[in-house]
């Protein structure tokens, strides 16, 4: 008896089919195809690890079967693909984050289908999920992690850890707009993983943690502060990866900053 196709799998691949036929930017758009069939099948479901791998494979086998079908380059989808199930599955709540590592292993397991070249291209974005870390983000997910275990005001708390790691990082780092945002992104990303590993309110996390971004690249020289509204927009862009309550905190942290450095133009020109 033949195995009944999953639901993910017809979804994944009838998306990539839609968006190769109306000429779309494949190898983006897969990468939001993926991630977001990832993220509805998992928060509806009971999250383990067989389900993690499970989704993750079922995504990828759509993802070839849409480029099969319309003749369209393997490799470029199955990138995309993997991309977007490692995130989907990253955003798909605290069970599944922590499981993001087995997606990204069964994603690659899944990709063989798609020849040698869509496997190598995988390995890479796997490689790059597995082994990128930054001190930064380790630095600053263990210091939220600790500052709640010890029932800080995480609020207050983040403001300081992120402004404080921020700051260090880019004084003792050639300052360029790429590293600015680098580092914002990098600090978000840890104050999201400390706030998903002690459950602590998001929203909360990232508002500190923006508003800390903000300040550590304004302290952190003149040239980086400079480039300080870079570094906002950057937080706000990592910040999605914490749902939209995250996001709506984040941009009013953003605007309000974005306004005041308008204002102080304006004063100049006085």
């Amino acid at each position: 008896m033949e195995e009944k196709e999953s639901e993910v799998t017809k979804a994944v691949r009838e998306a990539v089919v839609n968006a190769v036929e109306k000429g779309e930017d494949i190898k983006e758009k897969v990468v939001e195809i993926a991630r977001d069939a990832v993220k509805k099948t998992l928060e509806g479901a009971e999250v383990t690890r067989e389900k993690v791998e499970s989704v993750a494979k079922g995504a990828m086998k759509g993802a070839i079967e849409g480029a099969r079908k319309e003749e369209v380059e393997a490799a470029d989808v199955t990138k995309g693909a993997a991309e977007g199930i490692i995130e989907g599955t990253k955003q798909a709540g605290v069970k599944a984050a922590d499981l993001a590592e087995h997606a990204a292993e069964a994603a690659l397991d899944s990709a063989k289908e798609g020849g040698d070249k869509a496997v190598d291209v995988v390995k890479g974005v796997v490689k790059g999920f597995l082994g990128k870390e930054s001190e930064l983000t380790k630095a600053v997910r263990e210091a939220v992690v600790n500052a709640v275990e010890k029932g800080e005001d995480t609020k207050e708390k983040v403001v300081g850890i992120t402004r404080d790691a921020v700051k260090k990082t880019l004084e003792g780092a050639e300052v360029t707009r790429e590293k600015v945002e680098s580092v914002a992104k990098d600090a978000m990303k840890g104050a999201i993983e400390g706030a998903r590993k002690t459950e602590a309110d998001a929203a909360d996390v990232t508002k500190g943690a923006a508003e800390g971004i903000i300040e550590g690249t304004k302290q952190a020289g003149a040239n980086a502060a400079d480039l300080a509204e870079h570094a906002a927009e950057a937080a706000l862009d990592s910040a999605k990866e914490a749902g939209d309550k995250a996001v709506e905190v984040v941009k009013g942290v953003v605007k309000g900053f974005l306004e005041a450095v308008k204002e102080v133009l304006e004063k100049k020109k006085e």
